[in-house]
C-alpha cells in the first residue's frame, strides 16, 4: 500500500512506536515504509521525542531511542515543515472552536494545525483524541480506523 506523493504528518505517538518497542510497533514500521519518504515532522516533534513517551523505560532504552531518531532526522528520513505564525494562528482558531469538544491539548492542536495548514492529506497517530479530531477535519488516518 504505497502512499504516492501525499504528505503524512507523523504524530509523536506514532514516532515513539518506531523507536521504542511497543504494541503496534511492527505496524508503525510497515506504515512508515509504505509512506515512501512522505512522513512529515516539525521541530516540535524533535522536542516531543526528546522529552516524552518513555515512562517506565530504562535510561539505556531512552538514550538509544533519542539517538536513533536524531540520526534518522539528520539523514533526511523525514520531511520537515516550519511552525510559523500562520500555523500558530490556525492552532489558536482550532483551539477556540474544537479543543473542548475533542479534549485536545495544545500540542495536539499544533500538530493538527500543521497538517491542515500545509495541506497534508494523512495523519499518522495512535492517540485517541487525535484520531477523533483528525477524522473530523477530513485527514486520512494511519493506521486506518474503521
Amino acid at each position: 500500500m504505497a502512499v504516492d506523493d501525499l504528505l503524512i504528518f507523523l504524530d509523536s505517538s506514532f514516532l515513539f512506536k518506531l523507536y521504542v518497542a511497543e504494541a503496534d510497533s511492527d505496524q508503525a514500521f510497515e506504515l512508515l515504509e509504505s509512506f515512501a519518504g512522505t512522513g512529515v515532522v516539525t521541530l516540535l516533534s524533535d522536542v516531543e521525542v526528546a522529552s516524552g513517551g518513555y515512562h517506565g523505560r530504562s535510561e539505556e532504552i531512552v538514550q538509544r531511542a533519542r539517538q536513533q531518531y536524531r540520526t534518522e532526522r539528520l539523514a533526511g528520513a523525514f520531511h520537515q515543515v516550519t511552525l510559523d505564525d500562520p500555523v500558530f494562528d490556525l492552532a489558536r482558531q482550532l483551539g477556540e472552536k474544537h479543543a473542548m469538544q475533542y479534549k485536545l491539548r495544545s500540542l495536539d492542536i499544533l500538530h493538527l494545525a500543521t497538517a491542515l495548514h500545509y495541506g497534508m492529506v494523512g495523519f499518522a497517530t495512535y492517540d485517541d483524541r487525535l484520531i477523533l479530531a483528525a477524522t473530523a477535519f477530513g485527514l486520512k488516518l494511519f493506521p486506518a480506523r474503521s
